[in-house]
Order: C-alpha cells, then sequence, then structure tokens
C-alpha cells in the first residue's frame, strides 16, 4: 500500500533483485538473493525527479542519476541501477552492467552483442552507464 514504507522497500530492492538476474541472464539461478544488495536513493528523490521530468515534456537528457549495488559484499562498480515509480504502488528497476557478467549457457546469447564491455576504455564504460537513453 501506498503508506507501508516496509512493503514500498520490499518492492524497490525485489525490482532491482529482477533486474540484475534478468539483465545477467540467470534469472533464478543466481543464489542466494541476498548476495546482491543495493544502495537505493530515497523514494522522495525519484518522485521529485520524475515529476520534474514529466513537467519537463520529458526532454532527453532528463533521466535520474542511478545507484551501486554490491554484490557478495563487494562493490559492483561496473553495474549501475534506475528505478522509478510505477503508478502509486509499484516500482519499476533496470539494470546495466558489462558483458562480461552475461550467463551464456549456449554461447548464443554474447554473439548478438554488437559492442562487448572490453571494447570500452574506463571513461566510455562510465558515460555509457550514466546516459539517459
Amino acid at each position: 500500500s501506498d503508506d507501508d514504507p516496509a512493503y514500498e522497500a520490499f518492492q524497490r530492492h525485489w525490482s532491482c533483485k529482477e533486474a540484475f538476474i534478468k539483465a545477467r541472464g540467470d534469472g533464478l539461478g543466481f543464489e542466494p538473493l541476498n548476495r546482491v544488495e543495493f544502495s537505493l536513493r530515497p523514494a522522495e528523490e525519484l518522485d521529485a525527479e520524475q515529476a520534474a521530468n514529466i513537467g519537463s515534456g520529458g526532454a532527453p537528457g532528463t533521466a535520474p542519476p542511478g545507484f551501486g549495488a554490491r554484490v557478495d559484499g563487494r562493490e559492483a562498480r561496473r553495474w549501475r541501477f534506475f528505478q522509478q515509480r510505477l503508478g502509486s504502488n509499484h516500482w519499476v528497476a533496470v539494470a546495466r552492467g558489462p558483458t562480461t557478467d552475461v550467463v551464456d549457457a549456449n554461447g548464443n546469447f554474447r554473439q548478438t552483442l554488437s559492442r562487448p564491455t572490453e571494447s570500452f576504455t574506463e571513461q566510455e564504460w562510465r558515460e555509457e552507464l550514466e546516459a539517459s537513453e
């Protein structure tokens, strides 16, 4: 519900976990799920930025900054997460991470990638992680 901070916190964390395991490609095979933690930005900040973006007509380049994660207690520096409220009771998250972390059981998915992460400089990768489009 709108008035239950614990439920909202659960939804926010769960949406990030889903985005992370889907971006990696291993889904629920990533066990246990508590191996990943997120440094979520306050919901009030995200709501204000979303309202400002809608008010500005959704101009390109106005996406709110992302936030990071820790996996197995270590900072996942090459991952960024973006989160937005969807309606009044839901949250959606997008995960951006390196192609080297993709779990590709059959070896087919990586072949479809146009530019592997290894081909980026550190600066280019940082720019990609924070890109608004």
